[in-house]
């Protein structure tokens, strides 16, 4: 992702304070965040599974309604 305006750049710092602050076994903890430019990385944990959608996609997952309506 490209920043276009100092806006955006404010709203992933406030995205990645949150995150940064969430601890719990079914949250990826956030390791750290590289900036360089216009561009940034976002450093997670290991999954051992791989991502969310690979293991959705390789174990045949169907997310019920309650899963959804927490997405907003």
């Amino acid at each position: 992702m490209k920043f276009r305006t100092p806006s955006q750049l404010f709203v992933l710092q406030k995205e990645l304070e949150v995150l940064n602050k969430k601890r719990h076994p079914n949250i990826v903890a956030l390791v750290g965040v590289c900036l360089a430019d216009d561009k940034f990385w976002v450093v997670t944990e290991y999954c051992q599974k791989g991502s969310l959608a690979a293991l959705m996609k390789r174990e045949n997952v169907t997310l019920g309604r309650k899963f959804h309506y927490g997405l907003g």
